[in-house]
């Protein structure tokens, strides 16, 4: 999967992701295990404006209630309903990190946007990044690592889960041991890896 790959919508209204480590969000001092929408699709966003190489199509995507252009006319935001959560399969997991009790998220999620064009757009760029840059805070530590099911019905449009390709770099060893077994289940149950896909060069960092 190249950058001008992922810079072209796929047509997705819908996309199931899997999250195969615990993946974790910010939330002031703490952490949160819950995937919200909108953290992320801003996460993924951040990533997407460090990485992408010049020449990509703009992708535009305001966050409800944060400033800056909007969807549909100057200064307007997106609807936070139009992305929404519409099946939730999984649980929490707890990693101790440094010391610190980090609750992370494991399972799947299916999300819906059905807002306006521009915006599904966006959202589909980025959650078609999701298994290469990986999904949340902590990534560095090998969390948050996320693959994208096949959509249900043999009407599949994208597929990624590439083990090889979604590999975190040497995690710590508060974390490691708990990660690392998580990965290797994933590998048992995962779906297949989609054959030919490589990295689109998205650097992994401690989110």
């Amino acid at each position: 999967m190249s950058w001008l790959e992922l810079g072209r919508p796929s047509g997705n209204a819908s996309w199931s992701l899997r999250f195969l480590t615990p993946t974790t969000f910010r939330r002031g001092n703490g952490f949160t295990p819950w995937p919200d929408p909108w953290s992320v699709v801003a996460g993924l966003r951040a990533v997407w404006r460090a990485s992408a190489p010049a020449g990509l199509p703009e992708l535009v995507l305001p966050l409800p209630g944060v400033g800056g252009p909007g969807i549909g006319g100057p200064g307007e935001r997106p609807d936070r309903d139009a992305l929404w959560v519409s099946d939730i399969d999984g649980t929490s997991d707890v990693v101790k990190v440094n010391g610190r009790t980090v609750s992370g998220f494991l399972g799947r999620i299916r999300y819906v946007c059905d807002g306006p064009a521009s915006l599904v757009g966006a959202v589909d760029r980025l959650l078609r990044l999701a298994p290469y840059s990986g999904v949340g805070a902590q990534r560095g530590r090998d969390f948050g690592l996320a693959c994208l099911e096949p959509r249900p019905g043999g009407g599949v449009r994208f597929s990624a889960c590439d083990r090889r390709t979604n590999a975190a770099p040497a995690v710590g060893r508060s974390c490691g041991s708990r990660a690392s077994r998580h990965r290797r289940s994933a590998a048992r149950s995962g779906p297949p890896a989609t054959a030919g896909s490589r990295t689109p060069g998205v650097p992994r960092w401690c989110g």
